[in-house]
């Protein structure tokens, strides 16, 4: 796990989008990213394996944060379940219920995600929604883009622990840009 601080303005979105492989826009690259042995043309072959959550949350805002979250779980379901799940349907109701408790946002499983015009969940809670639909893709390499922007700061370092939690335990690599980072969180 890497992380990555700077103020606004700095660059950590473009750091991020290069190391991403998200190079659209960009006039020219300079240098070159390679990802183990793999030049950055062989990756964009397995891009499904590298997962980025932008700052900027795009819903559905009449989808429930449960249909918001189904949807993305039904995406990335394993097609060998694990040992003790009976079904494929079962190893994804169990990987739902793992990540709304891990964010703890099991509340909101019939809340609609809202926006300006609908009435939804909170923004801290869009937030997490954000963050755990981001977790649901099963990828190698994760980079996180401020993504701690609009949480308290209990939250923030909820937050960053799962991160961490989550590259330690599946051995993922992960990357996360912050503004700033209380001692809780610099200390991960």
């Amino acid at each position: 796990m890497l992380l990555v601080l700077g103020r606004p303005g700095a660059g950590c979105t473009t750091l991020l989008k290069v190391l991403a492989n998200q190079r659209e826009g960009y006039t020219a690259v300079e240098g070159q990213v390679n990802y183990g042995s793999l030049g950055h043309e062989d990756v964009a072959k397995y891009k499904g394996q590298i997962v980025m959550s932008t700052e900027e949350e795009t819903f559905f805002p009449t989808l429930t944060t449960g249909e918001t979250m189904d949807f993305a779980t039904r995406m990335k379901v394993p097609y060998r379940t694990v040992a003790g799940y009976g079904s494929r349907e079962e190893a994804r109701l169990a990987s739902k219920d793992f990540l709304f408790n891990l964010l703890s946002v099991s509340h909101t499983v019939h809340t609609k995600i809202g926006n300006e015009y609908i009435r939804g969940v909170s923004g801290g809670e869009r937030r997490r929604i954000s963050i755990l639909e981001a977790m649901a893709t099963r990828g190698s390499i994760y980079f996180w883009d401020n993504s701690t922007r609009g949480l308290d700061a209990s939250t923030a370092l909820q937050y960053t622990r799962a991160i961490r939690k989550m590259t330690d335990i599946f051995g993922l690599s992960s990357i996360v840009t912050l503004y700033q980072a209380g001692n809780g969180i610099f200390e991960l």
